[in-house]
């Protein structure tokens, strides 16, 4: 079986999914068996069903405070433990050990034959001997029995009614709100804070931004440069002027060199030359103008085009650019929000939190002010109980040395060789 939290220790160690023979701790010392519970140095394990054999073992090895020795016990077994005595004051390991320490000696030092053949051999005045042994050995054990007998009855008092709080975990002395240190302040501002912190930081990151505007528009390099040249297309009649001229020229050269022709005759075929290269020029001057006029015109519409494509062009880089600034605009805003809003989550959270920080101590306290009653109502029963036996038998003044030393362990310890007195009668 396991070893119960009720009596002090958890459930105990299980070695490969099967509990193996160690060297293990037992009511009656170091002994080969399977381990089933824990216990830690300075504890005191007890078995004291009856008086003729009752055992006890102080754990002399191993760390305080600390379950890392095998135990092997049994359901009637008792570990004294670590935890405080409420009536006392003083935890069970201390207040119990001179005494098992006490029963511990007279049980090495007057240990009971349990060799049938050499009982035969004594006979009955060997085993009359021993019997008469036992009733005196049993007559210095018996105080000392009954005295770990009530601290046993008062430690399983004390887990009994302290199993009822919450705090109280595998038979350990933990009253609530301290199990774990009462929460403080600290508890509920440094998270809180830390995250309110992150939240203004971020607030002022994005209220420091400046949202900026900027020129994406992107025209063709070479448009001015063409339109200059549209502008400058023009047709010469100056040359076309120059030809019909030499024209006329060579014609009055052979009118003139003509034979038998008078000279009217001459005269009027230079006139008619003369008529025919005016209305030569003035033919071409019409047609000239009339194509200049349509290259100026060409030249003006290229520009109409262009300009219009321009202000298209720049219309909707400039609609981009309010999107783009209106954009961020509208980023810096959400962060300074967001940061905010954060910021008030993290003060809420720390004011729900501080609240509830507040009521749980308030519980804490209630739950101790219970404790307080049920410990003075141990105390009560405590002192009615000592009423009850003020006429039992009070211990030998070695063993209250012995406790004395170990309440106050600034004290010199009290060395005492325990030898009780026998009469055989």
């Amino acid at each position: 079986m396991l070893y119960g939290a009720k009596k002090g220790k958890d459930k105990g160690m299980r070695l490969n999914g099967r509990l193996s023979t160690e060297r293990v701790w037992s009511p009656v010392g170091l002994t080969s068996a399977k381990p089933n519970a824990r216990v830690s140095g300075g504890e005191s394990i007890f078995d004291g069903e009856s008086v003729d054999n009752a055992t006890g073992t102080y754990v002399s090895k191993g760390a305080p405070n600390k379950d890392d020795q095998l135990a092997n016990l049994r359901d009637q077994s008792v570990v004294f433990g670590d935890n405080v005595n409420l009536r006392t004051g003083y935890k069970y390991k201390d207040e119990v050990a001179p005494y098992i320490q006490a029963l511990e000696k007279i049980n090495k030092k007057y240990e009971i034959r349990t060799d049938n053949k050499l009982n035969q051999l004594r006979g009955t005045i060997g085993q009359y001997t021993d019997k008469v042994n036992q009733q005196e050995i049993n007559k210095l054990k018996k105080p000392i029995v009954d005295f770990l007998n009530n601290k046993a009855d008062e430690q399983k008092q004390d887990r009994e009614m302290m199993s009822y709080y919450p705090s109280y975990r595998c038979g350990k002395d933990r009253l609530p709100g301290y199990a774990y240190g009462r929460p403080t302040i600290l508890d509920t501002i440094i998270p809180t804070g830390t995250g309110a912190l992150l939240s203004l930081g971020q607030y002022f990151q994005a209220k420091n931004q400046r949202p900026k505007g900027s020129d994406i528009y992107a025209g063709n390099p070479y448009e001015q440069a063409a339109l200059n040249q549209m502008d400058s297309f023009r047709i010469n009649p100056y040359a076309i002027a120059r030809a019909n001229a030499d024209a006329e020229r060579r014609a009055a050269y052979q009118v003139g060199n003509i034979g038998g022709l008078t000279g009217g005759q001459r005269g009027a075929g230079r006139i008619a030359l003369a008529l025919g290269t005016m209305a030569n020029n003035a033919k071409a001057l019409s047609d000239i103008e009339l194509q200049n006029i349509q290259l100026a015109q060409q030249a003006a519409q290229a520009k109409i085009n262009a300009g219009d494509a321009y202000a298209k062009r720049r219309m909707a880089a400039s609609t981009q650019d309010y999107e783009n600034y209106a954009s961020a605009h509208a980023a810096r805003q959400q962060g300074m929000q967001v940061g905010l809003r954060n910021f008030m989550d993290y003060l809420n959270s720390y004011m729900s939190n501080e609240y509830k920080r507040k009521q749980g101590i308030n519980m804490l306290d209630l739950y101790q002010q219970q404790i307080d009653l049920d410990k003075q109502k141990q105390l009560s029963e405590y002192e009615r109980n000592l009423e009850r036996k003020a006429s039992s038998k009070p211990l030998d003044l070695a063993t209250l040395a012995n406790m004395y030393s170990v309440r106050y362990p600034w004290k010199q310890p009290i060395h005492y060789d325990f030898t009780p007195k026998m009469t055989l009668r």
